[in-house]
């Protein structure tokens, strides 16, 4: 009895339990915060780069004219071939020969070419007229390269001129080096102070140059310190009838003073002047008390032509060559300082680093690019009897 009492207790629990609403349960999952959900979810850009990447690999080639020197052209085509697998096909060559080929091509609806990189103004002031020059803005991906905090100025680098501020984009940003040097064998320290020291009859058929009357951007030497009133037209008359030797080729005007047949260069080419000081050559470079301290941006600085034939494969450049990795590619082939304030310096010279302290002559300004163009043929006429 008592045992049946037992089951029967047992039979309405086990009723009950049957009873109660079932509550289905599945496998417990952790629960995942939407930050880490959204970061595993590629942003816009991202999205646009790899597309941009793997169209650019199938066009394979960016194909550029350049007035840069050869060994920025073959430092940035090395790396940037090994970051993407992507060539860049130069064409060297001065801004003078460049720029008017380019027209011929563009006026006969040949686009063969993506980028001109080198000069601005000598670029800018033909192509743009002509409608020749595509907007650089719009092809710009990377947030590194939008961040205006990563810039000097703190804003995207162009020249003044450039005014819609979408044409003409800038590498560089350094401190002007002097165009002077001399063959220490010939001139003793202290010698040459000023440039009004060359009007010695001493230094007589002694003195190379380059070729001012050659262009407005070679005759910036002549130029800037008239600007700037350190010198005036008065000198550079009189320094023509010290029968200076007028060369266009700057290679061999460094060799000749470094052979001793000239003393003194103005208007060298830094790398050139360079590779012969590191060989071993008597020469040195001269600060005289009329130089012009001016921030120099041309070199490296790069347009757009309009209907670029890789359309991709040049907006992966763009992105990669102004992003710090880029730039630090481009600031140690040239040993100058870039637009950008977060690429290394350690290995410039101190007179290579922008000084905070100092407000350079920007060479680009609309002041000064006014005064280029009134005063141009007064330089063509001072400098015409050397060509006589």
């Amino acid at each position: 009895m008592k045992n049946s009492r037992t089951v029967a207790i047992l039979f309405v629990f086990f009723l009950l339990y049957a009873c109660t609403p079932f509550e289905a349960k599945g496998p417990t999952y952790p629960v995942i915060p939407t930050a880490t959900v959204k970061s595993i979810e590629k942003a816009a850009w991202e999205v646009e780069w790899d597309k941009t990447v793997s169209e650019a690999k199938r066009e394979g080639t960016v194909v550029i004219y350049s007035s840069a020197p050869p060994q920025l052209t073959e430092a940035v085509a090395r790396a940037f071939h090994e970051r993407f697998n992507i060539n860049l096909e130069f064409t060297p060559g001065r801004v003078t020969e460049l720029v008017p080929k380019v027209l011929a091509e563009k006026r006969a609806r040949l686009h063969l070419v993506d980028i001109f990189m080198g000069s601005t103004t000598a670029v800018y002031n033909p192509l743009k007229p002509e409608g020749f020059l595509d907007d650089v803005s719009k092809d710009f991906l990377l947030p590194e390269v939008t961040d205006p905090n990563v810039w000097y100025e703190k804003q995207l680098p162009v020249p003044p001129f450039d005014t819609e501020r979408k044409y003409v984009l800038l590498a560089r940003a350094s401190p002007s080096q002097v165009s002077n040097v001399v063959n220490t064998d010939l001139v003793k320290d202290g010698e040459l102070v000023s440039f009004h020291d060359l009007l010695n009859p001493k230094w007589k058929g002694k003195i190379a140059m380059d070729d001012f009357s050659q262009s407005v951007g070679v005759a910036r030497t002549v130029l800037r310190p008239v600007y700037m009133k350190t010198l005036d037209w008065d000198f550079w008359k009189a320094l023509v009838k010290q029968e200076p030797a007028v060369l266009r080729d700057r290679r061999l005007q460094t060799d000749w003073v470094a052979r001793g047949k000239y003393a003194i260069t103005i208007g060298s080419e830094p790398t050139v002047v360079d590779e012969y000081m590191k060989l071993g050559a008597p020469i040195k470079w001269l600060s005289l008390k009329e130089d012009v301290q001016y921030l120099a941006i041309s070199t490296g600085a790069i347009v757009f032509l309009t209907n670029a034939p890789h359309p991709n494969a040049r907006k992966v450049f763009l992105n990669w060559y102004f992003s710090r990795e880029g730039l630090t590619v481009f600031s140690r082939a040239l040993g100058a300082q870039s637009s950008r304030v977060d690429v290394p310096t350690d290995f410039l010279a101190a007179d290579e680093i922008r000084d905070p302290k100092i407000t350079y002559l920007l060479q680009e300004s609309p002041d000064f690019a006014r005064f280029e163009q009134q005063n141009w043929p007064t330089v063509k006429e001072i400098f015409a009897p050397l060509y006589k």
